[in-house]
């Protein structure tokens, strides 16, 4: 399975940046895999599975590149921000 927090577990925008670019081209590399499948010869448990695996690499990729916007808005407004005593 791929890791789909990788990208969350820093707070550094540029490395959260290619964590994500590895995520996506390990989910690329899976939706060929997952697209040569024969379906029918799956069980409806092996279908079900398969296609909520890929809702959760779908949602994992949008709210990563949300994290991305986030960390690069913090970054750029940690000169304005100090924290109180």
């Amino acid at each position: 399975m791929l890791d789909l927090e990788a990208p969350f577990r820093t707070r550094d925008p540029g490395e959260a940046a290619i964590r994500l670019d590895r995520l996506e081209r390990q989910a690329e590399t899976r939706d060929r895999f997952v697209a040569a499948l024969d379906y029918d010869a799956l069980s409806a448990t092996e279908q079900h599975r398969l296609l909520a695996d890929d809702e959760a690499v779908s949602e994992a990729i949008a709210f990563a590149h949300f994290y991305l916007i986030h960390l690069a808005d913090v970054a750029a407004h940690a000169p304005d921000c100090r924290l109180a005593a």
